[in-house]
């Protein structure tokens, strides 16, 4: 008797407490075979089924039928990375975390640039922890550093365990690969106050990259956010930091994912506001239009730290580097880690939501550490 392709039933498995749901349904060859729909509620988990249902995707969320253990990776990472068309990327917005479109080109890229070159003539059920550990070792022998072979593995281990629930593989074989030792050496930098001194006493070529360059200074904001200020979320003493641009100059969520409010000095807010007119008008831009592009900041940023004599590829400074340099004063004034990672904005979901809503005598530690970097206006 063939099962009705439509047909499925519905268990659960419990790993360290926490429940997730799975289903059993039946391949066109009348097989059982098991899919995850990576919910935690029956009630979400049978949403998911019945999109599937309607979508003709019960087996699998990106080609019909029944996914072949001989099937190359290229051909089953075909559509992943690719919006509308990624299984990884449905089920993550099912769950109510999807990944934003600069974090979705930006795997893809990987994938294309990284790993499919290594990877993608392989069977995907050949593909062992020896394998992958030859293959990061190809990576770095390529030039990649340490941390961006890690970031490659960072996309391709979603892909394996997709692989897992699909049926084509037992068992995700990065798991068995350990990441790459990153240095501490090779950590980006951070601006010592006599360099920052120094780098702002200058009358610099560009002055809108200076001022995004002291904003940095004087809040911890990274340089999408930067660059994604507009004059509306500058008021009454506050900066109000709740979207950042991507590579492209898309709108997106902070990294956090979080809206913080970070105070500024009155004369920072004033040569801010300079700038801008409306509430809805950029700030760090040069044409009114669209905003600066992230290089145009980093090339004056270098073009000025080689005038005074900063080697910036030793130290490894960059943009990132005066939000470490606002970190170190905010911890050496004593101000408390809850305290620091409200004001420049903590990257754990972990983080609970009493620490972005702070009070006045709160703000005003920050506002003294502030006070003590005033010669750099």
């Amino acid at each position: 008797m063939i099962k009705n392709p439509d047909y499925f039933t519905l268990t659960v498995r419990r790993n360290s407490g926490k429940k997730t749901y799975y289903y059993y349904c039946y391949d066109k060859n009348n097989k059982r075979i098991k899919r995850s729909t990576g919910m935690h509620s029956r009630a979400a988990a049978l949403q998911v089924i019945q999109e599937r249902i309607a979508s003709g995707t019960l087996i699998s969320d990106f080609r019909s039928g029944f996914v072949d253990k001989s099937i190359l990776f290229s051909e089953y990472t075909e559509f992943f990375y690719i919006s509308g068309k990624c299984p990884i990327c449905k089920e993550r917005e099912l769950r109510g975390k999807p990944y934003t479109q600069c974090v979705i080109e930006g795997n893809r890229k990987r994938l294309d640039m990284h790993i499919l070159p290594y990877l993608g003539k392989m069977k995907v059920s050949s593909i062992t922890p020896a394998v992958l550990k030859d293959w990061q070792y190809t990576l770095k022998e390529a030039g990649l550093s340490s941390s961006s072979v890690n970031r490659v593995r960072s996309t391709l281990s979603p892909i394996f365990e997709r692989a897992v629930d699909d049926g084509v593989l037992t068992y995700n074989p990065l798991k068995r690969v350990k990441q790459l030792y990153v240095s501490h050496e090779t950590s980006r930098g951070a601006f010592t106050i006599d360099e920052i001194q120094k780098l702002f006493s200058l009358e610099w070529d560009s002055p809108l990259a200076k001022l995004a360059c002291l904003l940095s200074s004087f809040t911890g904001m990274r340089i999408g956010e930067v660059r994604a200020l507009k004059a509306g979320a500058v008021k009454n003493g506050y900066i109000i930091v709740s979207l950042a641009l991507d590579g492209n100059s898309n709108e997106k969520s902070t990294k956090s994912g979080r809206i913080r409010y970070c105070p500024i000095p009155e004369q920072l807010e004033k040569e801010l506001l300079k700038y801008a007119r409306k509430s809805d008008d950029w700030i760090f831009t040069l044409n009114g239009i669209k905003p600066v592009g992230a290089k145009y900041i980093l090339n004056n940023l270098k073009k000025e730290m080689d005038r005074i004599g900063i080697n910036h590829n030793a130290e490894n400074l960059t943009f990132h580097s005066f939000r470490h340099f606002f970190n170190s004063q905010l911890v050496a004034a004593g101000v408390q880690g809850e305290l620091v990672r409200a004001v420049i904005g903590h990257e754990s979901e972990r983080m609970t939501e009493r620490y972005l809503h702070l009070s006045p005598d709160q703000m005003n530690v920050v506002r003294n550490v502030q006070e003590g970097l005033r010669t750099l206006l």
